[in-house]
């Protein structure tokens, strides 16, 4: 698969969104910081009056792909079906695949990759990427949130079972690993095998069931 944002632009296609497309495209290459309107401007064939006739500033413009994606990551994980997956195998290999599965629905889209790249290669230099690093990991915590109240019906693990605790641990694990991901698709280097991940994922959740199993 190509990851090249160029591939995405059509003549057709409105022009926000070509800005959108041709910013997420400079900001992976040259930075956020580095990156000026006129730039996206250039790339795009445009004027920077047009840019700013759809976004007020850069900080919006990013404030408005990661509102995207931050939408899009949040109905993902409120639509996954998780019941068939967890009836099969409800154990640490279930939840795991819950994730992974997860992961993949995101990663395959080349312009959610390239800025889940950028998320984690920015984070720190701007408060925006920090706030919403933040949210995802809310989302990642009532998603194994979900699986847990799932596997306590199920009577698998206690009815006291600290999601959030779990929560926390896997969005630290799905964090690490989304970036290396990224970076990986990014770079064209490789990085963690499905395989790695989910076994990562097998371990932590086979700890959390062990350690809440329930008890007749």
């Amino acid at each position: 698969m190509d990851y090249s944002l160029s591939n995405l632009l059509r003549d057709d296609m409105p022009t926000k969104e070509k800005i959108m497309i041709c910013a997420l495209d400079l900001f992976c290459k040259k930075g956020y910081a580095e990156t000026s309107i006129r730039d996206i401007a250039t790339s795009v064939g445009i004027t920077a009056g047009t840019i700013y006739g759809h976004y007020s500033s850069k900080d919006k413009l990013l404030q408005t792909m990661l509102n995207e994606y931050a939408e899009n990551t949040k109905d993902m994980f409120s639509k996954f079906d998780i019941a068939p997956i967890l009836k099969e195998k409800p154990t640490g290999e279930g939840i795991s695949l819950c994730l992974v599965l997860s992961i993949s629905l995101l990663t395959k889209d080349v312009y959610y990759s390239n800025l889940v790249h950028l998320i984690h290669q920015e984070q720190h230099r701007n408060s925006l990427f920090g706030s919403f690093v933040l949210l995802r990991m809310q989302d990642t915590k009532d998603f194994v949130g979900r699986i847990f109240d799932f596997l306590k019906e199920m009577k698998v693990i206690k009815a006291d079972a600290d999601a959030d605790l779990w929560g926390a641990f896997a969005y630290s694990v799905f964090h690490t690993i989304s970036s290396c991901i990224a970076i990986s698709i990014s770079s064209k280097t490789p990085g963690y095998a499905i395989a790695d991940i989910k076994q990562l994922f097998h371990h932590l959740f086979n700890a959390a069931i062990e350690t809440n199993k329930f008890v007749e």
